[in-house]
């Protein structure tokens, strides 16, 4: 088992991620929620919600019972124990691309979120951020980093199609999903 980065890899808000949370939402999943960090800050914005986290690593797991009402530590596959169709928002924040089958997980996650009205809000770090092509392009170096682009956990098992075109059309078509919001990283410039 991969030891977590000493930065502040596992403890990063994600305050931007926050606007994308429904605000109706009362049973909420974040998938890989590392300590917890993010879903304390949902149950500030939404008192009345119940946020649980699937962290894989049992040291992070450990911390993010602290901040969240269920932590299950354990890979977000077809073997994961959650109540079926309980949830009204499911969250990947920068987590999707580091399981091993992203439409596999996409497709499970129609399993657990409430039919209708369940809503998955996705964060997917850009490869071709342009830093990050500068990078590959100027250096010719794919350097692993202890967070970022080019971190350990996402070159472990980052699909090879995110290199060939953007994520939200082909998974979400493959997986049968609608986009109802795609936004890009605010200052970011991609190329």
């Amino acid at each position: 088992m991969q030891n977590p980065p000493t930065n502040t890899y596992y403890t990063n808000t994600r305050p931007e991620m926050l606007q994308y949370i429904p605000a109706q939402a009362r049973t909420i999943l974040d998938v890989g929620c590392a300590t917890g960090i993010f879903g304390a800050a949902v149950k500030r914005q939404l008192p009345a919600a119940e946020v649980w986290g699937v962290e894989i690593l049992p040291e992070v797991a450990a911390q993010a019972r602290q901040h969240l009402d269920v932590v299950v530590n354990a890979p977000f596959d077809d073997a994961i124990d959650l109540p079926a169709q309980y949830f009204d928002a499911i969250v990947f924040n920068d987590s999707l691309e580091h399981l091993p089958d992203d439409r596999a997980a996409l497709r499970l996650v129609k399993k657990f979120l409430k039919p209708e009205t369940g809503r998955v809000v996705c964060s997917i770090p850009n490869v071709r951020y342009i830093d990050n092509l500068k990078h590959l392009l100027l250096e010719m170096d794919w350097r692993y980093e202890e967070s970022g682009i080019r971190d350990k956990l996402i070159c472990v098992s980052l699909p090879a199609r995110a290199f060939a075109a953007p994520f939200r059309k082909p998974v979400t078509t493959s997986c049968n999903w609608k986009a109802s919001t795609a936004t890009g990283g605010g200052e970011r410039k991609c190329a």
